[in-house]
């Protein structure tokens, strides 16, 4: 199988919420210790994480019409050297003026390349986040169906068709959330009801009452040289072809999803999301 990694690495200096923020999602359960039966797994399964990654500004992504904004400074740059050569070497002006193009027409394709890459981070955590919010809806049906598997294995898989799952306003409201802020936890009081938020909200509004069917659903429990769970899920509805595989620590800190193209190239995109002291990454 060939690989195809984003070796993109995004750090990004945030102010850290408090300590509820980038847990499970919203009025679900948090484990089956609750009220799974007589044979409680080993150990809590945490909820499914809410943030997987931040959020990338559309003047990153150029999402805004921003296509060429970070080669400006570039620009500018160069127009100030060239007003100056052409202040001590009026005949090089044209070479100069050309040297100058060249060089900003380089930069320009080379964002317009990374802008690219930059897009599909942004698709997948919006695409991964929508599937982990629907299976949350379900998450205590799937529990209650792999208690007995997770007690004796430490790992169960779910047939594909056994479990679907319906969008719904909660599922809408986590959506804009996600779209906003990058949390789905986010409380509808601190979301800014933009135009984009309008959007969003009209688009999973249609999706009410629809439900997606989940094609490959497995959960694993962490091992004595792997602290955090595993998830691995497939639906043709939003991974189209592809296959989630999803890991995370009890405390949210730090989670990781692949998503595998099935089809003969096979290519895999990795993802590693670190929430620390210092940051986010």
């Amino acid at each position: 199988m060939s690989h195809r990694y984003l070796r993109i690495a995004l750090c990004i200096g945030v102010v850290m919420c408090g300590s509820g923020c980038d847990g499970g999602l919203m009025g679900t359960s948090t484990g089956p210790g609750q009220d799974s039966g007589d044979k409680p797994v080993k150990g809590d399964v945490p909820q499914l994480p809410t943030k997987i990654s931040p959020r990338l500004p559309g003047a990153i992504t150029g999402a805004v019409n921003t296509a060429t904004t970070p080669a400006y400074g570039v620009r500018q740059s160069l127009s100030i050297n060239a007003k100056q050569q052409s202040d001590s070497q009026q005949s090089s002006q044209q070479q100069g003026d050309q040297q100058q193009s060249d060089q900003q027409q380089s930069v320009s394709r080379s964002w317009a390349l990374l802008q690219h890459s930059l897009q599909e981070i942004e698709s997948t955590r919006i695409t991964v986040q929508e599937v982990l919010a629907l299976l949350d809806r379900q998450f205590d049906t799937i529990l209650e169906s792999c208690n007995d598997s997770l007690a004796q294995d430490g790992q169960c898989q779910i047939q594909a068709g056994e479990i679907e799952a319906y969008y719904d306003d909660v599922i809408t409201q986590q959506m804009v959330a996600v779209f906003q802020t990058s949390n789905a936890a986010t409380p509808a009081a601190d979301i800014v009801d933009d135009a984009e938020a309008s959007q969003v909200r009209s688009r999973y509004r249609e999706l009410e009452g629809t439900g997606v069917v989940f094609n490959q659903l497995s959960i694993q429990l962490p091992t004595s040289t792997d602290t955090r769970y595993r998830l691995t899920a497939s639906t043709a509805t939003l991974l189209q072809g592809r296959t989630l595989q999803l890991s995370w620590s009890a405390a949210y800190d730090q989670i990781t999803y692949d998503v595998i193209d099935q089809s003969a190239a096979g290519n895999t995109e990795l993802y590693n999301y670190r929430n620390s002291v210092s940051g986010q990454q």
